[in-house]
């Protein structure tokens, strides 16, 4: 039958490890690991310099998790997409940061660039 997400089979690219490398020289790995993780990403800091650089569309998670997840997901990050394209300046609130985390946790999140 494949590979079934859950039935802990997922071959998804988020499920799988990665090299971090310079100019695709191997030499020189900046990280490593399952760098596409959900449990690693939180994308939120990133929506300005997102929006500047032509992405038009984001992908919200939401295979076999809650309609409060999904929601709360959404309303989020339609708050920081709108703010991102306003003239006021991009301050993410603490409040909200929490709500994602609460939401949905895998053992926490991170916006850590290597």
């Amino acid at each position: 039958m494949g590979a079934l997400g859950n039935r802990g089979k997922c071959a998804q690219a988020c499920r799988l490890p990665y090299e971090l490398v310079v100019n695709s020289n191997k030499e020189i790995c900046m990280d490593k690991g399952y760098l596409l993780s959900t449990k690693d990403l939180c994308g939120l800091k990133y929506l300005p310099d997102l929006i500047r650089i032509g992405v038009s569309s984001l992908k919200i998670e939401g295979r076999m998790k809650t309609p409060e997840y999904v929601a709360t997901v959404t309303r989020i990050y339609r708050k920081y997409i709108d703010l991102a394209y306003s003239n006021k300046e991009f301050i993410i609130n603490e409040q909200d940061q929490k709500d994602l985390l609460q939401v949905f946790n895998r053992g926490g999140s991170s916006s850590r660039t290597p």
